[in-house]
């Protein structure tokens, strides 16, 4: 696969660590607020109580931690997003995507691709 939206887990410090990095893989022709949403919906899916989930599907402005798009120099940028706190969500696009196998072991690599710069 050439392109495609990559969304992980991130964080800071051990104590935030999560065991399995890799959330989804998702086509890069779904646009960018179509990846916010699904973030917002992974998150709350992976932190949140049974009674948190109903309040935010019952009211989404409720919930603690929208996605947001990233920026450079001040101007947004679609090509990345966040989501969460400590851990948090991680989108962006990702170039030559693969998975090898080594043992029966799949690991999914990837190229991160550079931001823009802004002139």
């Amino acid at each position: 696969m050439k392109t495609a939206w990559l969304i992980t887990w991130e964080w800071l410090g051990d104590h935030a660590a999560v065991e399995d990095k890799v959330v989804a893989v998702v086509n890069y022709r779904r646009p960018a607020p179509y990846i916010k949403d699904l973030m917002e919906q992974l998150y709350i899916e992976k932190t949140s109580s049974v009674s948190e989930k109903v309040a935010y599907a019952k009211d989404m402005k409720s919930n603690p931690y929208p996605a947001s798009f990233g920026d450079i120099g001040g101007v947004q940028w679609r090509g990345r997003l966040f989501c969460g706190n400590n851990p948090h969500l991680f989108a962006r696009l990702v170039s030559n995507v693969r998975v090898e196998v080594q043992d029966g072991v799949e690991t999914l690599l990837w190229e991160e691709r550079p931001a823009p710069v802004l002139s």
